[in-house]
């Protein structure tokens, strides 16, 4: 089965009462392109549902490790696969956002996910702690800079 493109996916979120299912699909309806959360906050339940209603609308679901790639995130398959700009529709789980603290890694990223239009695609960075969550994002000489908003955690699962 082909995966379907991000234009034959109905992502019409008012059929939806105010809950998680809302949520998401508004995020893919309203382009909401970047979001970061503490690894805290999340649960298993509330990423396996977020993962559930994703692949329901046909959206390929990705969990990488950055800092897996501080080395060689320039020659990762699998992290430049993932941010690609196509037409299928993926949802990317970041974790290890204390690797981004290297200027030159966030900075390649960032340029690759904010310069050009990459609407197939969005990411939620995950921090370990609040101390890392402000290096990345609240920084004003970090690259990623206001590049997020906070991903809304308070959900019944």
């Amino acid at each position: 089965m082909k995966a379907p493109t991000l234009d034959s996916i109905e992502f019409n979120f008012n059929d939806y009462a105010f809950g998680l299912d809302r949520y998401v699909m508004g995020i893919w309806e309203l382009q909401m392109l970047r979001f970061h959360v503490l690894d805290e906050q999340l649960d298993s339940s509330l990423v396996d549902e977020i993962n559930r209603i994703n692949q329901s609308l046909g959206v390929t679901v990705i969990s990488i490790d950055l800092v897996e790639l501080t080395d060689l995130y320039a020659e990762s398959e699998e992290l430049n696969e993932a941010i690609e700009h196509s037409e299928h529709s993926k949802w990317l789980w970041l974790h290890g956002v204390d690797a981004l603290k290297d200027t030159h890694f966030a900075g390649w990223l960032r340029s690759l996910l904010t310069v050009r239009t990459v609407e197939n695609v969005r990411v939620v960075f995950v921090a370990h702690s609040q101390k890392d969550l402000h290096a990345v994002f609240h920084d004003i000489k970090a690259p990623f800079f206001k590049s997020t908003i906070p991903l809304d955690v308070d959900f019944d699962t």
